[in-house]
């Protein structure tokens, strides 16, 4: 999840190991024997397109999340939060348990949860910003509708993006969100 890097800034693996790790070996031509790449289904590869393989384990197109796992025992790499999961445990149950519910009983499941729902509110959050900001204004604005600074002219879309970067920015440097 940091590219091969250490936590001390040393590289352990070079980049293009990790590069190479990180991707879908069954879209290269040298492991499935045709240039199609994922446009092709791969006879014996259950998972379609959505879920690639390589070296180490399993690699999720949407997110790059990559991971393995066995019977009880999985460990998996979400890039895009820099976080990474093992869980070991060596129960096996052969029967539903009642009560089970996926999100909140496994490792993986729960952390890819919370993530969603720590996205989910973060957005609402921008968003609630950016509407109580639009419509408040600042003192001083007389009519024009306030917008976070560099955002003038931009897609509603473009805007929340720009608050969301706006506050993380603000939330670094102790800064207000300024409009206007």
């Amino acid at each position: 999840a940091n590219g091969g890097k250490m936590q001390s800034g040393r590289h352990l693996l070079q980049h293009s190991t990790v590069r190479a790790l990180w991707r879908d070996w069954l879209a290269l031509s040298s492991v499935v024997g045709h240039g199609m790449g994922r446009r092709k289904p791969l006879t014996g590869w259950p998972y379609g397109p959505k879920i690639g393989w390589n070296p180490l384990g399993h690699v999720r197109r949407k997110d790059k999340c990559l991971y393995m796992g066995g019977w009880s025992t999985s460990w998996a790499i979400y890039p895009q939060t820099r976080l990474a999961t093992i869980s070991m445990s060596q129960s096996l149950v052969y029967f539903d348990i009642p009560g089970w519910i996926a999100r909140r009983d496994e490792l993986d499941s729960a952390v890819e949860f919370g993530v969603a729902q720590h996205r989910r509110r973060l957005a609402a959050l921008v968003r609630h910003r950016f509407n109580k900001a639009r419509k408040g204004g600042s003192r001083g604005n007389k009519g024009r509708s306030a917008s976070p600074a560099g955002t003038a002219g931009v897609g509603r879309k473009g805007s929340v993006l720009a608050v969301s970067r706006a506050l993380r920015l603000g939330a670094r440097k102790g800064a207000k969100l300024k409009t206007g």
